[in-house]
C-alpha cells in the first residue's frame, strides 16, 4: 500500500533534475531491507525477526507525520494556494525560485477541467494515460520474468541447485550487500544517465548471466549422471552475482520510478496505485509459474527462458520506453499527446489580467500574474 504513494509524492516535491535518483531511493529502502532479511534471518529466529521487522513501518509511521504534503496535490486536489506556497518553502532550499514554481503549478492547474471520479475516468482513456500505464505495465512483466524475484524469493534453493561449492547462506547474504550496493549506484547512474541506459545494462546483463547461468546447470546436470566431479564451481555463483548487480542496476528501480513520472497529475495518485498492483501481481505470477516451469522445461530450461525474455526486452526498451531525465513532469505528460502542436497566444488586457489561447481547441484561462512559463520553446507567442 506504501509503494505507490512514496514513490508518487517523492517525484511531486523533487525538482526535474533531482527526481529519478530521489524516486530510486525508495528501490535503496527496498534493498536495504531484504539485506536486512538475509542477514538478521541467519542467525535470528523467525518470531525475534518479526518483531524486528514490525518496528521498521512502526518508526515510519511516526516520521510521516511530520512531512508536508505534497504541493501539487495541495493545488489540484484542495485548491489550497497558501498550504500549497508553504509546502513548496519546505522542500525547497531558500536560494529556490518558489514563486516562479508556484505560478507554474498554479498555472497548469487552472488550465485543467474539473476532476471528479466520472471525469478522471475519461481521464484515463487519453493516450497521456493509457500509453504510460501499458509502457510500465509491460516493463514490469519483462523485468519479473528475467528472474529477478526468483533469484530473491528462492535464493537458498537456486544457489543449492546451481551445482557451486559456496556456501548457499553465505552467498544470499553476499546476494543481500550486492543487491544494496548497485541501488545505491543505479540511484546515481539514474541521476547522470537516465533511464533508458539503465533498462539496456539490465536487459542485456541479466540475459546474458542467465543463460551462464543455464549452460552451466545443464553441464552440471550431465557431470552427475555420468558420475563426473564438478569444475568451475565458482563459475555459477559468479554468473548469480552479475544478474544481481545487472538487474538491481535497472529492473529494480526504473518501473518504480516511473510511476511517479509518467501519469497526468489529476489521475497520477490511482493508475500509480493500479501500476504498483500490476507490479505485485507480476511478481506473483513468476513466482507461482517458476515450479511450473521447472516441471515443464527442467530447471536449467527455466532459467534460459529467463535470460532470453530478458535479452529480447531490450526492443521493447529500444521503442517504447520513455527518456524522463531532466524533464518536467508536464513535459512528461505532454509527450504521450498525439503530437498535433498547440498554436498558443498571450494577450494581456487593460485590466491587468492575462489570457493564454490555445488555438486548436479554443482553450481558454485567465490568470492574474503576467508570467508564463510555455512547456513548448518552439511555441510563437505575441504579447
Amino acid at each position: 500500500m506504501i509503494g505507490s504513494p512514496s514513490r508518487v509524492y517523492t517525484s511531486e516535491v523533487s525538482q526535474p533534475h533531482l527526481r529519478g535518483m530521489l524516486s530510486a531511493f525508495a528501490s535503496v529502502g527496498t534493498s536495504l531491507g531484504v539485506m536486512l532479511e538475509y542477514f538478521i534471518g541467519s542467525f535470528l529466529d523467525w518470531d525475534k525477526l518479526a518483531f524486528f521487522n514490525a518496528t521498521m513501518p512502526a518508526i515510519a509511521l511516526l516520521l510521516a507525520f511530520f512531512i508536508p504534503e505534497s504541493p501539487s496535490w495541495l493545488i489540484s486536489s484542495k485548491n489550497d494556494e497558501i498550504r500549497c506556497r508553504a509546502s513548496l518553502r519546505r522542500v525547497r532550499d531558500s536560494k529556490c525560485d518558489v514563486d516562479t514554481e508556484f505560478n507554474d503549478l498554479l498555472m497548469s492547474t487552472k488550465t485543467d477541467e474539473s476532476t471528479t471520479f466520472k471525469e478522471k475516468l475519461r481521464l484515463i482513456s487519453r493516450p497521456s494515460a493509457y500509453k504510460p500505464f501499458i509502457i510500465v505495465s509491460i516493463y514490469f512483466l519483462l523485468s519479473q520474468f528475467s528472474g529477478l524475484n526468483v533469484v530473491t524469493f528462492y535464493a537458498v534453493d537456486v544457489i543449492r541447485d546451481s551445482g557451486s561449492t559456496f556456501d548457499k547462506y553465505m552467498a544470499t547474504i553476499v546476494l543481500g550487500f550486492i543487491r544494496l550496493a548497485f541501488t545505491v549506484i543505479g540511484c546515481v547512474l539514474m541521476w547522470r544517465l537516465g533511464r533508458k541506459p539503465l533498462s539496456y545494462v539490465s536487459s542485456v546483463g541479466c540475459g546474458i548471466s542467465m543463460l551462464c547461468f543455464a549452460g552451466y546447470m545443464y553441464q552440471n546436470a550431465i557431470w552427475v549422471a555420468a558420475g563426473q566431479p564438478a569444475s568451475n564451481t565458482w563459475f555459477p555463483i559468479a554468473s548469480l552475482f552479475v544478474f544481481y548487480a545487472c538487474s538491481t542496476i535497472g529492473y529494480l528501480i526504473v518501473p518504480w520510478v516511473m510511476i511517479g513520472e509518467v501519469f497526468p497529475r489529476q489521475i497520477r495518485g490511482m493508475l500509480g496505485g493500479v501500476a504498483t498492483c500490476v507490479g505485485h501481481f507480476s511478481i506473483f505470477i513468476v513466482l507461482q509459474t517458476y515450479p511450473m516451469l521447472q516441471e515443464l522445461v527442467t530447471k536449467p530450461g527455466t532459467f534460459a527462458v529467463y535470460g532470453v525474455v530478458s535479452l529480447l526486452s531490450t526492443l521493447f526498451f529500444y521503442y517504447f520506453c520513455p527518456e524522463t531525465k531532466n524533464k518536467t513532469l508536464q513535459e512528461i505528460e505532454d509527450s504521450f499527446h498525439n503530437k498535433k502542436k498547440q498554436k498558443r497566444s498571450v494577450v494581456i488586457t487593460t485590466n491587468g489580467m492575462a489570457s493564454i489561447q490555445c488555438d486548436n481547441n479554443n482553450k481558454k484561462f485567465t490568470y492574474p500574474d503576467i508570467v508564463f512559463n510555455l512547456p513548448n520553446r518552439d511555441t510563437n507567442v505575441t504579447v
